[in-house]
């Protein structure tokens, strides 16, 4: 166990030099500018590049207990299943708060998401395949492998993933299971929209599905699906929150800046760690406990935002920041950068390093090669096709101004 809280107190040290690296990058290559609206939650941005910098070095250290009987696994498992909850609860806030502000329009949502997501995951996914394709020494596709390529831009949704020309497609693109679930987030919360929008219409919502689409009697003993309805529901709770603190600040704002301080932020970390203390196989996203027990540090980052005190440089910052914008692009190619890495190391590229030291180097190596290929991946395929859709909205706006005007 002392390894474990070892392995956690490293990566964690990481992340600061993660995210300033991120920055270096994002100069170095040009990247568009941010802009933020008036509303915009930098805390919670910065949480969202925190979240994919922990799944990062969670995907890099599974190899440590991989070759240490064992040891490492409850680190590796919370940094990564901490992270992966973390992305369902912004995912779930962002949503609804969209819904609460009447800014859900069904007519362009689905073309938003798919400009969105769908570049950057094939991008990735096709690198993945002609790795597959190289390492396997440029072989004719057969139909079948055509096929099984295929199935794996499907968003999980074709049986997983697939091997295409070697095996281990799992170790390299299996990141794409949290993204199916965006989807049937997606799909399912605009009918639970046009049904509810107060607090106790989700709970209700959130009851009948877990009861209709999980095995009640395993929830609290084991893993469930009902906890990553959990996880959604608690960040469209924080969107309902956070509209309704909003609406009478000075009434709220001395609770508000007293959660915001840092001793409650320890706390809720505390709260979170305190998992370790659970066998292994429970420290999972779809655990319900694991994911009650992570959700607290959600809602400091969620006050960190409302207080009178937004921009803590010591946490909320330039480097956090720009980690968040290209964390959907580090979440994505980041298991098969840590892949590579591993196979690189295997095979004895570097002879006279003992295991240890292999190890340790891992996180680095990976993080430099993640970081600016993330950052490749953000200029070149996420942002020109949400920014094409956002001149596109501009021109409509334009236009039906002028036709207002005539």
């Amino acid at each position: 166990m002392r390894f474990e809280w070892i392995l956690l107190a490293y990566c964690f040290a990481l992340v600061p030099f993660a995210a300033v690296y991120a920055t270096v990058c994002m100069r170095l290559f040009k990247a568009p500018a941010a802009s933020y609206s008036a509303n915009f939650s930098k805390p919670l941005e910065s949480l969202r590049g925190v979240a994919a910098t922990l799944v990062v070095f969670s995907h890099t250290t599974m190899y440590f207990y991989a070759a240490g009987q064992g040891a490492g696994s409850k680190a590796s498992s919370y940094l990564g299943q901490s992270g992966v909850i973390w992305f369902f609860m912004l995912t779930g806030y962002l949503f609804w708060s969209m819904v609460l502000a009447d800014r859900l329009n069904l007519n362009t949502f689905y073309e938003k998401r798919l400009r969105r997501l769908v570049p950057a995951m094939a991008g990735m996914v096709t690198a993945a395949i002609l790795y597959e394709w190289v390492v396997a020494g440029f072989p004719r596709p057969s139909i079948e492998q055509v096929l099984s390529a295929l199935r794996n831009y499907a968003f999980y949704f074709a049986g997983g993933v697939h091997d295409v020309f070697v095996p281990e497609a799992v170790s390299r693109i299996n990141n794409l299971w949290t993204l199916r679930w965006e989807w049937l987030f997606y799909i399912a919360l605009p009918i639970v929209a046009a049904l509810t929008r107060s607090w106790r219409g989700l709970t209700f919502v959130l009851v009948v599905l877990s009861i209709g689409l999980t095995d009640v009697v395993t929830q609290w003993r084991g893993e469930t699906d009902a906890a990553l309805f959990l996880a959604f529901y608690l960040g469209m709770s924080a969107a309902i929150l956070d509209r309704s603190i909003r609406a009478s600040l000075e009434r709220w704002q001395s609770l508000v800046d007293y959660l915001a301080q840092p001793i409650v932020l320890i706390l809720a970390l505390m709260l979170s760690l305190s998992t370790m203390a659970m066998p292994a196989e429970l420290i999972r996203s779809h655990n319900l406990q694991f994911v009650l027990l992570c959700a607290p540090l959600f809602f400091w980052f969620l006050m960190l935002g409302l207080s009178r005190q937004p921009d803590r440089r010591w946490l909320v910052n330039r480097f956090s920041l720009d980690m968040g914008r290209i964390s959907y692009s580090v979440y994505l190619w980041h298991l098969l950068v840590a892949y590579v890495v591993h196979k690189f190391f295997q095979h004895g590229y570097l002879p006279g390093l003992n295991t240890r030291t292999m190890y340790l180097l891992m996180p680095v190596i990976v993080v430099a090669i993640t970081m600016p290929l993330s950052v490749l991946s953000y200029r070149f395929l996420e942002h020109p096709f949400m920014s094409a859709k956002l001149k596109r909205d501009n021109g409509r706006t334009s236009e039906s101004s002028i036709s207002r005007s005539n």
